[in-house]
């Protein structure tokens, strides 16, 4: 055990003093691109919101028209949203013998498909927006 400890002392001096290399490394690293890094956050921030905005407006044209195929590639997918209260669940669960913990992935398996009355199912739309985008200008 000695030698191990001897070792492992050993190795933790080398992991420290390489961890402060490694992070002195990326400070000067993110100093001389400073700019660089600012512009990436702001552009992925700016691409953020407005690819937000495309599903809104997207959604918004699936609520009136029921298109799910959209212009220029984006689409509109929609999910079954599923609502209960875990306790019915487990009961309900047990009287049909199920299991003797509720399986939240087996039940709402059966839920999206069967027809129990404390459970409420909803649809959700979602926008897709493709990777490349079919515009030209």
């Amino acid at each position: 055990m000695k030698q191990n400890l001897i070792k492992l002392k050993q190795l933790r001096e080398v992991q420290e003093a390489s961890l402060k290399v490694l992070n002195d490394h990326k400070a000067e690293f993110e100093k001389q691109n400073l700019t660089l890094i600012n512009t990436v956050a702001s552009i992925s921030e700016e691409v953020l919101s407005v690819e937000k905005e495309i599903r809104v407006q997207a959604v918004d044209l699936y609520n009136v028209n029921g298109e799910k195929k959209q212009d220029f590639g984006v689409g509109i997918r929609v999910l079954k949203k599923i609502d209960y209260d875990s306790d019915t669940a487990f009961a309900w669960a047990k009287s049909h013998e199920l299991a003797l913990t509720l399986d939240k992935k087996a039940f709402e398996k059966i839920a999206k498909i069967g027809d129990i009355d404390f459970v409420k199912i909803t649809e959700e739309a979602t926008a897709t927006i493709p990777k490349k985008i079919g515009l030209v200008f």
